[in-house]
């Protein structure tokens, strides 16, 4: 079974130029800026406002937005754009109170998490392909490639260290030293629902949480160790980094994990987002039907 990334591809070395396709004008003076990026990553300094991997990130999500509005016509991006559609009338993506799904979590999600076609692809495993058979930058491939690999995960806040937020995965006891790029830094115990992506310079150890942090009001990690396992997913599993992913990313629900935060939604701060309840716990959410 052939990829879209292949028919396209294919299609653009037909007429010898991926310009006379897309417009990638755009995309160009992304991997421009991300060059100059690229040297300041290599002498980063924390203590400027935006962090020069989340800046790098923030050019790439861009970028994917910027590629899957030009290809948006091609026949092979109907399925996408139909769900797409719906999504965005439905979720109303903004900022509360208009609507808790934030553009930043919607944007991900539809560029890195929502699969379609025969051979279940996403914008950013698409734009991928492309960019590595164009022979982009190593940067720019590494980018993409960690943002395939992202997904939102719970976390339980550790401690606050040197203007980093210690987190460890509730399942699979990862920890994490993060940038909460929102300024939220919170308290310890509390649990966050967010997304991490790795730092790219070679100096420091840490992630970059790419969302504003929505944060679980009343239920504690054990409310949602017990939640994993009657989805058939335990701490002691051997696969289950795969099982976790799989759950978080890839739901067979598309809406599963958009409909928790709207029906959880507590209220709200200018850095962070207050929720409540588990997903399969009637009751326990205070906008559910």
């Amino acid at each position: 079974m052939s990829k879209i990334s292949d028919k396209l591809i294919r299609d653009f070395k037909k007429v010898k130029k991926i310009n006379k396709v897309i417009d990638f004008s755009e995309a160009k003076k992304a991997r421009e800026t991300l060059l100059k990026v690229n040297t300041d990553i290599s002498k980063i300094d924390r203590s400027e406002d935006l962090d020069p991997s989340h800046k790098v990130y923030v050019q790439i999500q861009n970028v994917l937005s910027y590629f899957s509005e030009e290809i948006s016509g091609f026949k092979e991006f109907k399925d996408y754009y139909e769900i797409l559609e719906e999504l965005d009338f439905e979720y109303m993506p903004s900022y509360p109170p208009m609507s808790p799904v934030t553009s930043s979590y919607f944007s991900y999600f539809c560029l890195c998490d929502l699969r379609f076609g025969k051979e279940r692809e996403t914008i950013s495993t698409i734009f991928k392909d492309i960019g590595v058979a164009y022979k982009y930058e190593d940067l720019f491939i590494k980018s993409i490639d960690n943002l395939i690999r992202s997904s939102m995960r719970f976390y339980k806040n550790l401690k606050v260290e040197d203007g980093l937020v210690e987190l460890v995965d509730v399942i699979t006891n990862e920890r994490k030293l993060c940038v909460s790029t929102s300024g939220y830094l919170g308290k310890p115990n509390e649990i966050w629902f967010v997304r991490l992506a790795p730092n790219l310079d070679d100096k420091f150890d840490y992630q970059i949480i790419l969302n504003t942090p929505y944060v679980v009001l009343k239920q504690d990690e054990e409310d949602w160790i017990k939640y994993f396992e009657r989805q058939g997913i335990k701490k002691s599993d051997l696969n289950v980094e795969a099982k976790v992913l799989e759950k978080m990313k890839h739901n067979p629900n598309t809406k599963y994990w958009l409909n928790y935060i709207m029906d959880g939604y507590l209220n709200y701060e200018s850095n962070c987002i207050f929720l409540t309840g588990i997903p399969d716990v009637k009751g326990s959410k205070p906008n559910e039907l």
